[in-house]
């Protein structure tokens, strides 16, 4: 196991497990309460939007790091 699959893995458990439970402890909105907030009461065109900003991060990201890895 190469060096960035382990932070890869430690950072999922993190995020999945750990943070959420310390940002309820904290008083702290999570990410899901956030977009509620911004958006209201879930409905088809939110989910899509949500959707869709969600997966437009997640390939930003994707491509950043990848490019700094290769470049």
């Amino acid at each position: 196991m190469n060096k960035n699959t382990l932070f890869f893995t430690i950072g999922i458990i993190i995020g999945l497990f750990i943070l959420p439970g310390i940002l309820e402890w904290l008083g702290l909105p999570s990410f899901a309460d956030v977009i509620t907030m911004i958006f209201g009461e879930p409905n088809t065109v939110n989910r899509l939007v949500v959707g869709l900003l969600g997966v437009l991060i997640f390939f930003f990201f994707i491509k950043v790091f990848l490019k700094k890895k290769v470049g």
